[in-house]
């Protein structure tokens, strides 16, 4: 399982924040992967989100209570997400690369037709674009609506717009864009920050 954890610290927490979340110290046995992000679009540049991975549910509730314990932490928010694929994990790493996070908000009675277009889109959807689908997760249903998240790797800001179906208009579609387009009409709504990944503390 995955804990998606959002730590806001502005301006004047931002460091204490990003030194935590940063120092392996900070993370328990059983955590056997962690990465940490900072946004550049869609989120305050003062926040780190963390993205920590385990099987060990003891071990990702403290690593929850130190990182929302952080000072100068305010308002943070904290999802345990099951994967649905986890495709990519060791390619995560401090560098040049971008990384979206993306939630989508699919409705529940369609999650079935929302995974297989977005499973099956991958391999296609990798190879035009120079993208890594990273892996997909989910939360539980809640008033009929199933959230997704998904974190996706690009070697810059130009291949991420490139690799939107809504650049594919007029001309004859790839497979993937084909079921990126249907896939949207399953969704309530959808949500993406774009970020970098600032280090790879655990894994």
């Amino acid at each position: 399982m995955m804990d998606y954890i959002v730590l806001p610290g502005g301006f004047s927490g931002f460091e204490g924040v990003r030194d935590a979340a940063l120092d392996p110290g900070t993370y328990p046995a059983g955590v056997s992967l962690a990465a940490a992000f900072r946004p550049h679009i869609g989120r305050s540049l003062n926040t780190v989100t963390v993205t920590a991975f385990g099987d060990d549910t003891a071990a990702l509730d403290r690593l929850r209570d130190r990182l929302l314990a952080t000072p100068g932490v305010s308002g943070a928010t904290a999802d345990r997400l099951t994967p649905v694929a986890e495709r990519n994990l060791p390619l995560i790493a401090a560098d040049a690369a971008l990384y979206t996070n993306r939630w989508f908000h699919c409705r529940s009675d369609l999650e079935a037709a929302f995974e297989d277009d977005s499973l099956m889109s991958w391999d296609t959807w990798e190879a035009d674009n120079g993208v890594h689908a990273v892996g997909l997760w989910k939360k539980p249903p809640e008033n009929g609506v199933t959230s997704y998240f998904l974190i996706a790797r690009y070697a810059s800001m130009g291949a991420w717009a490139n690799s939107r179906f809504t650049t594919r208009e007029g001309e004859a579609r790839p497979d993937w864009a084909i079921r990126f387009a249907r896939r949207r009409t399953y969704l309530v709504d959808t949500e993406v920050i774009t970020t970098n990944c600032i280090g790879r503390p655990v894994g």
